[in-house]
């Protein structure tokens, strides 16, 4: 399966322009009874203008094998998105804010973990403000080499300023399952987020997330806990 697209850029006041073109593609692979998803990309450009001097510059580029391009086909069924995607529990459940500014400290509980690596995603379309996913990913695929297949799915409700989520991911012997809420009200936004399952090795995980922001007039001000149960961390 592929999808390309191409386009091109004209340079006001100059003759010659920039063209663009990219190209994605996605498949099913299957070698000695390992199944898996494929997938690739190639992105190319060029451009040829001429300067207020006369002289003609050209120039081109190309941009393939990216080991996990984002790939989606959406319509009224809905959207189905392969590679550097979330699995179905991790798109359900959403996450907490603020992990990026707080000098890593969601890394510290391994705060939204995930098992399902690689996955192909299925969002429904809108349920009356509920939404349900499906992922897969197989044992072939680019970021899964555990030779196990994976399976998630989950569900997130949306109902004004309310949002709940939730839903479970397994890969082989690791399994996780996680539910999440939040609460808008006004300026100031709430979300909680749990985990809890095991990983390959058997050793457990359970997670506790949460967060609040404010926005004050353009800027945001927030707070955000996470911890490790099982590690007290």
């Amino acid at each position: 399966v592929a999808v390309a697209a191409a386009g091109s850029a004209y340079a006001d006041g100059h003759e010659g322009g920039v063209s663009v073109s990219l190209s994605a593609d996605i498949g099913f692979e299957s070698l000695d009874g390992v199944n898996g998803f494929g997938h690739d990309y190639d992105l190319s450009w060029s451009g040829s203008p001429v300067t207020d001097g006369g002289l003609t510059v050209a120039a081109s580029g190309n941009a393939d094998d990216e080991t996990s391009p984002s790939v989606s086909v959406s319509g009224g069924f809905g959207s189905i998105a392969f590679g550097d995607e979330d699995d179905a529990l991790d798109a359900a459940m959403g996450g907490i804010d603020g992990g990026d500014t707080t000098s890593g400290a969601a890394d510290l509980a391994g705060a939204d973990a995930s098992i399902g690596e690689d996955p192909l995603l299925y969002t429904s379309p809108d349920l009356g403000g509920a939404t349900a996913y499906v992922s897969v990913s197989l044992e072939g695929s680019a970021e899964n080499t555990t030779g196990e297949t994976g399976f998630g799915a989950g569900a997130s409700l949306s109902l004004g300023g309310i949002s709940v989520g939730g839903g479970f991911s397994q890969l082989g012997d690791a399994s996780l399952a996680g539910v999440s809420a939040g609460l808008g009200a006004g300026p100031a936004d709430v979300k909680v987020a749990f985990q809890t399952g095991e990983d390959a090795a058997g050793n457990a995980i359970s997670n506790l997330d949460a967060s609040a922001a404010a926005d004050l007039g353009g800027n945001t001000v927030g707070v955000q806990f996470v911890t490790d149960l099982e590690a007290e961390t």
